[in-house]
């Protein structure tokens, strides 16, 4: 339901500093995570998870913001992985946080346990089959009440990672913006193909397999005339080519899985105005893939 997701184009990392944890020096620093969106390409890297105290960051805020939403995007982190976020207020330390939550599993819940054979790895969790790990990029979105804080500590526990390290692509903190009523009840996700396929004469396939591009399209038809404005102009800055997120529902653990990553526009979403509350606008997020 659009009525209850969570928008974002303005990612307050990009202009923040980041320090901590015991990270890889260029071309795989955390520098990396603020403002180069090549993701995959130049990920941040902690060459030994095998202490909590290397596989930390924090990032300070250029100006203190209130925010409700992070996200920490094509990582290399095992199922048994777990994070843990701390913010500290203005003015305040890392002593006395303005919030610290519980540590939380990176891999959230994919499948119900009835929809599982009771031996099945992940009955207990649900969480994604260890032979389909990258079966869809591997993100984390996380969404909370809105805190004032002038910096953000994300710690992580993959201590057990076969791989002896991990790599993210990207980091993003922002507030978000929810409309406040919606009628338009649906959302449509799909894949775009990107397999490449040709025919030898005798009529067998050949065919070059490429990562499919998730495609979510999402109807708005109960904005107010800010709200729908406020979508107009992320069209403005984000253009088809800024990164932006939407999250459908973030109380739908399962679903986020599926639904929730890292995209672009495919064009910038028009606004129709009607009535002060009933303004329509549709927008299609296609998925960034690298």
């Amino acid at each position: 339901m659009a009525a209850l997701g969570k928008f974002t184009d303005s990612n307050l990392a990009a202009t923040a500093t980041i320090t901590g944890g015991a990270w890889s020096l260029a071309p795989l620093s955390l520098a990396n995570l603020l403002s180069d969106e090549r993701f995959v390409a130049a990920p941040a890297r902690c060459p030994n998870c095998a202490s909590l105290a290397n596989s930390q960051f924090d990032v300070a805020l250029a100006n203190a913001a209130t925010v409700n939403f992070v996200g920490f995007m094509f990582h290399t982190m095992s199922l048994a992985a777990k994070f843990r976020l701390t913010g500290k207020a203005p003015g305040g330390t890392w002593g006395s946080p303005a919030f610290v939550t519980d540590w939380m599993d990176v891999y959230g819940r994919l499948y119900d346990s009835a929809e599982l054979p009771w031996e099945a790895e992940n009955w207990w969790l649900g969480q994604v089959l260890s032979s389909e790990i990258d079966l869809f990029r591997r993100h984390r979105f996380f969404s909370f009440d809105e805190q004032l804080v002038d910096a953000l500590r994300f710690e992580f526990d993959d201590v057990t990672n076969p791989a002896g390290f991990i790599d993210l692509g990207g980091v993003w903190i922002s507030s978000t913006f929810s409309p406040a009523v919606n009628f338009e009840r649906g959302r449509d996700l799909g894949f775009e193909v990107r397999s490449q396929q040709d025919e030898g004469p005798s009529g067998r396939l050949f065919t070059e397999e490429r990562a499919s591009r998730r495609v979510l399209n999402i109807s708005w038809q109960a904005l107010t005339t800010a709200e729908a404005r406020r979508m107009f102009d992320a069209g403005a800055r984000a253009g088809i080519g800024k990164t932006v997120v939407f999250v459908p529902d973030s109380d739908d653990e399962a679903g986020g899985v599926r639904e929730a990553f890292p995209a672009v526009f495919k064009t910038p979403p028009p606004a129709r105005f009607n009535y002060p509350t009933l303004n329509p606008v549709a927008a299609t997020f296609r998925e960034i893939l690298a």
